[in-house]
């Protein structure tokens, strides 16, 4: 055998026979290494597909849960307009019939249906209102509904004849009184001079 430089030349020579049997060892293991990587991507595919579901039950869940609990706020909410629905038309019943000048017997609830007087979301139903409060004949003595601007509240006309510290110095307490009824003493309790 030729010396081709190997410090450790092979002692044991190799054969035909020894080859194929390494040959068919590393096939076998490459087989079993195949067998194994299959195996494994299935697992992986399968887990991932579980997965893929899970998140979609998840969403649906989600989208249920919302749907839900909207169903629940809107539910509460007609309950809430339910409970407080013959409250509201009866103030709405006595503020119309104000506005209008009639004078509503005091148990007018017991006699009127208030439900007919609601609309279907439970707010008063002002044209139903109207048509009952047309039966009624307002009273001519029936003091009319002020608007909201004649309330008191707000700036007034300054009056011409507005009282003077001066001026209170010669009236009487029940004079100062009637003064300030009349609105004679609106610069002084404003602060203006």
């Amino acid at each position: 055998m030729p010396d081709d430089g190997n410090p450790n030349p092979p002692t044991d020579t190799v054969t035909v026979e020894s080859l194929q049997a390494q040959i068919a060892s590393l096939t076998a293991d490459r087989d079993n290494l195949t067998t194994d990587r299959d195996k494994w991507k299935g697992l992986s595919r399968k887990h991932e597909g579980e997965r893929n579901d899970a998140l979609k039950q998840v969403s649906t869940l989600e989208s249920e849960t919302a749907s839900a609990v909207d169903a629940a706020r809107e539910e509460g909410r007609q309950a809430a307009l339910a409970d407080t629905a013959h409250t509201r038309v009866e103030a709405a019943l006595y503020r119309q019939a104000a506005a209008s000048g009639v004078q509503l017997p005091d148990s007018i609830a017991a006699v009127v249906d208030l439900g007919r007087l609601a609309a279907d979301d439970g707010t008063p139903d002002t044209d139903a209102i109207a048509g009952l409060l047309a039966a009624f004949t307002p009273r001519p003595d029936a003091p009319k509904y002020a608007p909201p601007d004649s309330l008191g509240i707000g700036q007034r006309q300054p009056s011409t004849d507005q009282l003077t510290r001066a001026d209170l110095q010669t009236l009487t307490p029940a004079e100062i009184n009637q003064a300030r009824l009349d609105g004679r003493l609106d610069n002084l309790l404003n602060g203006e001079t």
